[in-house]
């Protein structure tokens, strides 16, 4: 009798425990309303979101999703800021998302000059090495993020480039699209490396260079923070005979044409909390291409392998740090002068060395930093200004202290003439300041050196990682 009673609490005991076991409790969405979107289409909108109507939401996921699904907003490039609150008084909840929209139409005069950086320019401060138009962009085009872009370039080139993207062409806001088309001549062009350093051909009364480029994309995205990108491309470029004679590789069999077909299929995993300045999350791009694709005039065959990788970290309310990895990989195949890359192009560098090149087949580069929010993100209404898209702002300011390291190999012949960077360990580190604000603008200045301690002072206007 004893054991059964025994049992018997045993089992009410068991029972009691599992009776206070909290079960987990869920929203379910009932409404959402949009206030702010004059001109975004309730779909562009609805499809960023980490949640839809009548989804079934856990209590303790719930905030999480919802600062989630602001940024992806803000991703977007259509909205300067983006709040989203949830009434919460019942089971069923409301949703409210408040925007504020970017300014969508810009026409202004374009003024950019041609050297590779603003720290290159600034060696010689040359107004003639400058280019000037106009430049269209029509962003959002009919409330469904699509974009328009057209440049018409005159000075020291003469530039016309046309683009429209299209985010998405289906009904369930899968498949987007893409088309370019860009015609270019200019008066002078890099025609090889020599002492580390781009040495240019130019001739005031020819072109030493003529391009004419086509290229289709198409775009795939079924899940949020996913893409794909299906490009075909048509290339032809002529250049000057004297082009050959100064750098026999310059076009290889000292030909002074190339049309050629390229291929390319790209892959983007994104999950930054801020694209244009992330402080969290992670980020990778793989890029597969084959240019030439033995066709039209066949002097162009070779394929090259990309790959970005970043990680960003918040260890406080604010510290941060944040690393990156690049990766280039090429076939052994000859490639033509005019074609190689390397370090020292775009964002691919090591800071410190922002006046060199280091061209080869293959490369890569380790960025790294640490930051601290010297002014946490504050936000500023500037009541004179009577349009909203501009009225209210947001700035930040970081002070980071950074790293990075960078080695090219490369087996071309043209790496002589007193290159001596190719296949050489390369370092910088040093110290500066980030300022963010509103429109994805932000503008870095740094101090840094290289391995040697050799220093400079040296401005950029995108996020170092």
């Amino acid at each position: 009798m004893r054991s059964i009673l025994l049992f018997i609490l045993l089992l009410a005991a068991c029972a009691k425990g599992s009776a206070q076991k909290p079960s987990t409790q869920f929203f379910e969405i009932d409404t959402i309303m949009v206030d702010g979107n004059k001109k975004t289409r309730r779909p562009i909108i609805l499809r960023e979101l980490e949640f839809a109507q009548s989804d079934k939401v856990a209590h303790g996921k719930l905030k999480k999703l919802l600062k989630q699904s602001e940024n992806n907003l803000l991703n977007t490039g259509l909205f300067n800021f983006v709040e989203i609150n949830a009434d919460t008084a019942g089971k069923l909840l409301k949703i409210n998302i408040e925007l504020t929209e970017q300014w969508y139409s810009w026409v202004f005069p374009y003024f950019e000059m041609v050297d590779r950086n603003f720290n290159t320019w600034w060696e010689t401060k040359d107004f003639s090495r400058a280019d000037y138009g106009l430049l269209f962009i029509q962003e959002n085009f009919r409330g469904r993020n699509e974009e328009i872009h057209v440049k018409m370039i005159g000075g020291h080139n003469e530039y016309l480039n046309f683009r429209y993207l299209i985010p998405y062409f289906d009904s369930k806001k899968q498949w987007g699209a893409i088309v370019e088309g860009e015609f270019l001549r200019s008066r002078e062009t890099a025609v090889l490396t020599r002492d580390d350093e781009l040495v240019f051909f130019n001739d005031e009364e020819r072109y030493p260079i003529k391009k004419n480029t086509g290229k289709v994309t198409l775009s795939y995205r079924k899940k949020l923070y996913r893409r794909h990108f299906f490009s075909l491309a048509y290339k032809d470029y002529a250049f000057m005979d004297t082009l050959a004679m100064i750098n026999p590789d310059f076009l290889m069999g000292n030909k002074s044409r190339a049309r050629y077909l390229g291929l390319s299929y790209e892959y983007e995993r994104d999950f930054r909390d801020y694209i244009s300045y992330p402080l969290q999350g992670h980020y990778l791009n793989i890029i597969l291409e084959k240019e030439g694709l033995g066709m039209l005039d066949n002097v162009v065959d070779f394929w090259r392998f990309k790959g970005f990788f970043q990680k960003y970290w918040k260890f406080s309310s604010r510290w941060y740090a944040a690393s990156g990895l690049t990766l280039s990989f090429s076939d052994e195949s000859k490639q033509p002068y005019f074609l190689n890359s390397g370090l020292g192009y775009n964002k691919s560098f090591v800071r410190s060395y922002e006046y060199n090149v280091i061209n080869g087949n293959n490369y890569g580069l380790l960025r790294s930093n640490i930051k601290f929010a010297l002014i946490p993100t504050k936000t500023v209404n500037l009541d004179f200004i009577p349009l909203e898209q501009f009225s209210k702002l947001f700035y930040a300011l970081y002070v980071n202290a950074f790293v990075d390291f960078g080695y090219v190999d490369s087996f071309d012949s043209w790496q002589s003439n007193g290159n001596h960077l190719p296949g050489e360990l390369l370092m910088g580190k040093g110290i500066g300041i980030d300022l963010v604000t509103y429109y994805e603008k932000v503008f870095r200045f740094e101090y840094s050196w290289d391995k040697n301690n050799n220093g400079g002072f040296f401005l950029h206007f995108v996020a170092p990682i």
